[in-house]
């Protein structure tokens, strides 16, 4: 293994100087998920943009973890451990929205036959089946061409991508023994991604591919900026924040963008605020 990267102050001010761009994106999210039907949020570009976010969490998620835990996921045990956090963290909330989910499709059942009641979405247990739950209780809704990750509980598609991009990541590293060959294929297989979602030849992998592509660039970052030994600067949280908000802002009065132009632009955004030397936080 590499040598390992002091975890003094240094470290932990490059870290949290990041918070306040995560707490806002995650903020901009949960905007973003309020009714289209509420014009006095939803005309508000940065908002109607929001699910870009999900892109710039993917990448400072690589940013952070990479950081964390390069130097210190060295035998199966210590996968194991570190998998098992990640499942504790994102597991328990997941589970009790998908029971609530389930819960609502029983009262739809219930409505349907008892009182002749119809939903204006749809039936029942119909897209949102038994399968589907199984799906989701097994985190995989968002993987490969048999997932069906926009069922029950959607925006739940970034955690089954999360977890299992952790899991890729731990494995990566198991293997390959090295963090700067780490680097080169995750940063290899983070470009193949992006430029398969660019072409739209994304075979029904197209949220793992949005996973993947920005988590590696995020590690690339991170590693980038240890290499350089620099630091976060001062007010850098504000200005990702501020940056960000102005590309959301600037991309246009589309429903959708493209996945594969939001990750490269998050990780420039999180790139220029590490890649120029600095004091670091007090």
């Amino acid at each position: 293994m590499t040598k390992t990267v002091a975890s003094g102050p240094r470290n932990v001010a490059r870290v949290e100087a990041l918070e306040s761009a995560r707490g806002l994106a995650a903020f901009v999210v949960v905007l973003f998920h309020v009714p289209g039907w509420n014009h006095a949020l939803y005309d508000v570009a940065v908002i109607r943009n929001g699910y870009l976010m999900v892109e710039l969490f993917f990448v400072l998620s690589g940013f952070v973890i990479f950081r964390t835990y390069s130097t210190r996921l060295v035998t199966i045990g210590d996968l194991a451990r570190f998998q098992f956090l990640r499942f504790g963290r994102l597991y328990p909330v997941h589970l009790v929205m998908l029971l609530l989910y389930l819960g609502l499709e029983v009262l739809k059942l219930v409505a349907e036959r008892h009182f002749g009641l119809r939903a204006t979405t749809s039936a029942a247990f119909v897209g949102s089946d038994w399968g589907a739950f199984v799906q989701h209780l097994l985190l995989v809704q968002a993987i490969g061409p048999l997932g069906r990750a926009e069922t029950f509980n959607i925006p739940a598609w970034s955690i089954s991508v999360e977890f299992y991009t952790y899991l890729i990541f731990g494995s990566l590293l198991l293997l390959l023994r090295r963090r700067h060959l780490l680097m080169g294929v995750g940063l290899t297989v983070s470009v193949v991604c992006l430029g398969l979602l660019a072409t739209g030849h994304t075979h029904g992998w197209q949220y793992l591919m949005r996973g993947v592509g920005g988590f590696f660039l995020g590690c690339g970052i991170s590693y980038l900026t240890e290499v350089r030994c620099v630091t976060l600067p001062r007010g850098a949280s504000v200005t990702a924040a501020a940056s960000w908000c102005s590309f959301s802002h600037s991309s246009g009065h589309t429903r959708r963008m493209s996945p594969s132009s939001a990750s490269p632009r998050c990780s420039c955004c999180v790139l220029w605020l590490t890649a120029t030397r600095a004091r670091p936080l007090r």
